[in-house]
């Protein structure tokens, strides 16, 4: 596994399992699950990993590699953003109502919309060069590319409705940009992560409490789905979730 905080497991407690660890339990010792995803990391920091010696066996050494990347790319402009409006001597220091203001400005808006250019720009072009790495590296091995979901799902009742709806807009735009990109690789299969979770981010996501991560069930979701890729669709996805959900 490698990539960014989805894979990593991030936010999840210490009783419960990322993916890879949910796809260990299920095939036994049928397989070794080699996570070296980290939190934080964007496209350049993938390539930089890929590119660095140590974990060369690794990567050379699998059978399948599962690379969920790109969301930082623009997360992380926004996140930036966001902090920088709150460091100012003007800032409201309530998060939500400084992610409002900047949202609702049209000069803030948009020159963060001049940034989440180029930090799209920048997935687009670092996708394709880390599958070419990978497949350099591993011209063997069963290589799939998850696409980014867009977990600014909101329901009628929620108070910041139109906060979350342009988070939405924005995630929709930028994400499949790097979508289309992950789409279009050669040599590798994709797992449609985006599809599996839409609709359901309120469920499968901690995005209810602003947070973007998947939880456990959201976890127990994208395991079933590359279960269901790699028996060649024999497994159905909805069919594998209640049995890894008693695993968990």
């Amino acid at each position: 596994f490698l990539g960014d905080s989805i894979p990593y497991g991030a936010m999840l407690s210490d009783s419960e399992k990322n993916y890879g660890e949910i796809m260990q339990d299920y095939y036994g010792s049928k397989i070794k699950v080699k996570n070296l995803a980290v939190n934080g990391y964007t496209t350049a920091d993938l390539i930089s990993l890929i590119q660095n010696e140590k974990n060369s066996e690794a990567i050379s050494n699998a059978d399948v590699i599962c690379v969920s990347i790109g969301g930082n790319d623009i997360l992380g402009v926004f996140l930036t953003v966001l902090f920088e409006s709150l460091s100012s001597e003007d800032a409201d220091p309530d998060l939500a109502s400084s992610a409002k203001s900047l949202l609702t400005d049209p000069a803030k808006l948009s020159k963060f919309t001049q940034q989440l250019d180029a930090g799209a720009n920048e997935a687009v072009t670092n996708i394709p060069v880390i599958s070419d790495l990978l497949q350099k590296k591993n011209s063997d091995a069963k290589i799939i590319f998850q696409t980014i979901y867009n977990p600014f799902e909101a329901t009628q009742d929620d108070p910041n409705i139109m906060f979350i709806r342009t988070l939405y807009t924005l995630q929709q735009k930028y994400g499949t940009e790097i979508n289309s990109s992950i789409a279009s690789l050669n040599g590798t299969e994709t797992a449609d992560i985006k599809a599996l979770l839409s609709g359901s981010c309120w469920l499968t996501t901690n995005i209810m409490t602003y947070d973007i991560h998947p939880n456990q069930l959201g976890h127990i979701a994208i395991a079933s789905e590359l279960i269901s890729m790699l028996s060649g669709g024999k497994k159905d996805t909805a069919d594998l979730m209640p049995a890894l959900t008693k695993s968990v």
